[in-house]
């Protein structure tokens, strides 16, 4: 069964400790992109929903998944008359922290997740590395460095030619 994530969007980018200390522009535009790259889309649908008109806070994006603005509502509103007009109300997450919504859409059959709850499932989600970080100390850092340097200066040495 695919569901439908609604997700409060400024709720869930305020937080994301990456997105503090942006700009409300950037830090909207790296929420969608952190949706994005976390494959929600798969077989789900999810609507990102801000308070807002689109023409003045929205910049071009570029997704899978609807991104809304509530022009002239609230975004709590808005999420709530989505909730109501789906045809699966049991399929439906949203993803929130604002108690009233969660109570509102649970009286509409649809199911309330934390944002902590979610951000904890997009986690877990991630692919795993294939490969492990090296970190490299000073010694190591210097001795590549002039590896480089030195085979850097053979190949492009125009004397020798």
């Amino acid at each position: 069964m695919s569901l439908c994530y609604v997700i409060d969007g400024y709720n869930l980018m305020h937080k994301i400790p990456e997105l503090e200390g942006l700009s409300l522009q950037q830090a909207r535009e790296n929420l969608l992109e952190i949706i994005k790259l976390n494959n929600l889309c798969g077989k789900n649908k999810v609507t990102v929903v801000f308070d807002g008109r689109h023409d003045v806070v929205a910049p071009p994006h570029n997704t899978d998944f609807i991104v809304l603005f509530s022009e002239g509502e609230s975004a709590d509103n808005l999420i709530i008359r989505l909730v109501s007009k789906m045809d699966n109300p049991k399929s439906v997450r949203v993803v929130t922290d604002d108690k009233a919504i969660g109570t509102k859409i649970r009286n509409l059959n649809a199911k309330h997740v934390s944002t902590a709850g979610f951000l904890k499932k997009m986690k877990a989600a991630r692919p795993k590395a294939s490969y492990e970080k090296h970190h490299l100390d000073d010694e190591e850092l210097d001795v590549i460095t002039r590896e480089f340097k030195k085979k850097w200066i053979d190949k492009n040495d125009t004397h020798k030619r």
